[in-house]
């Protein structure tokens, strides 16, 4: 499961992961320092049958607050599934989620969060001192779209 990219911070797209390989992989469009900013294109990243025409991320932070803006454009309507892990149960509420620590997750609306606890295996015990890891899934269905992920 660590292995897959399903179970880190990157989306599927009519669920097809980024695949393993140098020729699968971002590019870096454009860095800020001043800003704080920084944007890639994850197109190549997946293979062909994710039906990706393009699709980009930009993450900032200002302060406090980290927003992460997908871009996405595919050959048809499909389901797009972003997930995010975490070691603390999160709370749901609408378009939030309450993370560890106090931070709080507000997604674009149109998108609908669930939760998927799982047991960790391969692993000679607990994860960031806990058996059970959470992976957030935030989900839409769309031909193009723009997703944004305000950590605050």
């Amino acid at each position: 499961w660590n292995m897959r990219s399903a179970y880190h911070n990157l989306p599927s797209f009519g669920g097809v992961e980024q695949k393993v390989g140098a020729q699968y992989r971002a590019t870096v469009l454009d860095v800020s320092e001043q800003d704080k900013r920084i944007c890639y294109d994850l197109t190549a990243a997946y293979p062909e049958e994710a039906g990706l025409i393009s699709y980009t991320r930009s993450a900032r932070m200002e302060g406090e607050t980290v927003t992460v803006t997908d871009s996405v454009s595919l050959n048809e309507e499909k389901e797009i599934d972003f997930h995010l892990l975490t070691h603390k149960e999160p709370t749901i509420n609408g378009s939030t989620a309450e993370l560890a620590e106090g931070v709080t997750l507000s997604v674009s609306e149109g998108t609908v969060i669930s939760v998927e606890p799982f047991e960790p295996t391969g692993f000679s015990g607990p994860i960031l001192g806990s058996d059970t890891l959470y992976r957030i899934h935030i989900t839409a269905t769309a031909k193009d779209g723009e997703y944004t992920f305000t950590f605050n």
